[in-house]
């Protein structure tokens, strides 16, 4: 059975109305789906319709001094029904609220006292909340992930799906926007940094994840890590054997995969000191 695209009238609907309240500016819209807002703003029919029927809110932890709001009532203004959880339920859509996890987060499950609402709390949301952008949708200003964070999430997140197929789902958007990051090097440059800034448990599970599902942006972020480590004089003035044991060190300390990565194999090979530093300067120039 195919399963239902969300309903984007219904859509358009919420977001009107949360901008009505004064609270649009407040939430990133994440999770499926913000694929609408990218198709629309990208002009790109590549980018899969993410199949389903939620709306996932991304809220910060507390609203920094501003007054309280009741979310659960400017909701049930538009028919949402709450189940004193974070889901709100109605006949076209459901709205998903979410929260970054935090150490003294209890479970998955957290209050959020400014918008008197409970969120799930997940790990790797702060990425999405620290990289945003506003983009326009039906007449509104919207805040969503840049590309590239949310490209990075997808990737980070797809592994660890228990279902199967919503892991193949997953890992589908990401590659699909993968292109578009790959299309410039602004994106390519601003995906790397993010990449390198996560924890190092998530940057090898990233890794893995690219070298099988998106090569050309795993070579790239390759090509980053060991220009950013290895300084092209040093390494020209250097012995061959000082040059081969920096190489060893940044793909080991930034977990590229030694045993796999082609560039490892080459200064394996014996690559000249002067070539390694090409291969740094390479990404700089591109």
């Amino acid at each position: 059975m195919r399963e239902k695209l969300i309903n984007e009238e219904a859509l358009l609907t919420v977001l009107r109305h949360l901008k009505r309240k004064d609270i649009l500016s407040e939430v990133v819209i994440i999770g499926g789906s913000v694929l609408y807002l990218y198709r629309a703003h990208f002009a790109d029919s590549d980018i899969p319709p993410y199949a389903t029927k939620d709306l996932d809110l991304l809220l910060p932890e507390a609203r920094n001094d501003l007054p309280q709001i009741d979310l659960p009532a400017i909701l049930a203004e538009c028919g949402f029904i709450g189940d004193a959880s974070y889901t709100y339920t109605h006949p076209d859509i459901d709205i998903d609220i979410l929260t970054p996890r935090h150490e003294r987060c209890r479970g998955s499950r957290t209050f959020l006292k400014g918008y008197n609402t409970f969120a799930l709390a997940e790990v790797h949301l702060d990425l999405l909340r620290d990289h945003t952008q506003s983009i326009r949708y039906g007449g509104l200003l919207v805040t969503v992930p840049r590309i590239e964070a949310f490209t990075c999430h997808r990737f980070l997140i797809a592994p660890e799906r228990v279902d199967e197929p919503d892991r193949d789902k997953d890992h589908a958007v990401a590659v699909a926007l993968a292109d578009i990051v790959l299309s410039k090097k602004t994106l390519c440059d601003a995906f790397c940094h993010i990449a390198e800034s996560r924890d190092r448990s998530s940057r090898e599970a990233l890794y893995r994840t690219l070298f099988r599902h998106k090569p050309a942006l795993y070579g790239v972020l390759s090509l980053f890590c060991l220009g950013r480590f290895i300084d092209a004089e040093k390494v020209e003035k250097g012995p061959e054997r000082k040059a081969l044991q920096v190489a060893e060190k940044v793909i080991r300390l930034e977990g590229l995969l030694a045993y796999h990565n082609p560039i490892y194999r080459e200064v394996r090979n014996g690559l000249e000191p002067k070539m390694i530093a090409a291969f740094a300067q390479e990404h700089k120039n591109r």
